[in-house]
């Protein structure tokens, strides 16, 4: 199920954080006794069930920032980093910027944008209630001031002003095909919210599809679309952004040399952005 290395990471953080101690580790867990190891004992019965650490604990560690996760929110990702360093490197000394991000869950991606930028004017949206309370729980905490809301993005027509306009959409939606739910690890298929994986395997683009719709009558001209990308839909994403017009479309590998993150650009009507 687990590494050996990784059993012993996790094992370590469960003891500093269980007990608040990180000298029983060193200790050669001399000093145990004197904690009561009753919540300890149901944390390890979890791992040997699969419950993601992060969910036990209900934090994960993204970025330089320790964020409240539980069952209704995905675990942020290493690729979600890698994800945002690529923004931040494309705006270069550009701050003052309007963002949205599509399926926020914890709010990882906004609340990191908003610290980074603090003169950028941010929001983020997830069909979950669950999600946005949570989400709004870790922006509170790092005094951020993200704007948060419920939209289903398969009807952002029905919600969305005519009006607004962003610098940049982000959006890692749902793009697992049912049909490999089985494949996957039992920590995940199991415990992560099966409402920011799955779609339905007739219609594996069908959240892609709806971001890039919105996106191109809401970005500014010129303006950038970002996703996070399921590598074996990464060739069908590309001709379905190029065959709306994008340009400047780029499909990034991750450290793992999977294809992992899509950039597009908004169309320029006449040869002038906005």
């Amino acid at each position: 199920m687990y590494g050996v290395a990784e059993a012993k990471q996790m094992l370590r953080i469960l003891l500093e954080e269980r007990l608040n101690d990180s000298s029983i580790w060193q200790d050669n867990f001399q000093e145990l006794q004197e904690h009561s190891l009753e919540l300890l004992e149901q944390d390890l019965q979890a791992l040997l069930h699969s419950k993601p650490l992060q969910y036990i604990l209900q934090q994960a560690w993204f970025m330089d920032m320790t964020l409240k996760v539980n069952e209704s929110t995905l675990i942020p990702r290493p690729e979600t980093e890698e994800l945002l360093e690529l923004i931040l490197n494309d705006a270069g000394t550009s701050k003052n910027l309007s963002i949205l991000d599509i399926g926020t869950g914890s709010g990882c991606i906004p609340i990191y944008l908003l610290r980074q930028w603090k003169e950028a004017r941010v929001e983020a949206v997830d069909i979950s209630t669950e999600a946005i309370a949570i989400a709004k729980e870790n922006a509170a905490n790092y005094q951020v001031d993200v704007n948060f809301s419920i939209l289903d993005i398969l009807r952002w027509r029905e919600n969305i002003a005519d009006d607004k306009i962003w610098d940049i959409i982000i959006s890692n939606p749902p793009y697992i095909p049912l049909a490999e739910k089985d494949s996957l690890a039992d920590n995940v298929k199991n415990y992560e919210p099966a409402l920011a994986l799955f779609v339905p395997d007739e219609d594996p683009l069908l959240f892609y599809r709806a971001v890039a719709e919105l996106s191109l009558k809401h970005l500014r001209q010129g303006g950038r679309l970002y996703f996070e990308i399921h590598a074996p839909m990464a060739n069908a994403l590309l001709d379905l952004l190029l065959a709306l017009g994008y340009t400047d479309t780029s499909i990034f590998l991750d450290l793992q040399g999977k294809k992992r993150m899509l950039r597009a650009t908004a169309p320029i009507i006449g040869g002038m952005a906005e």
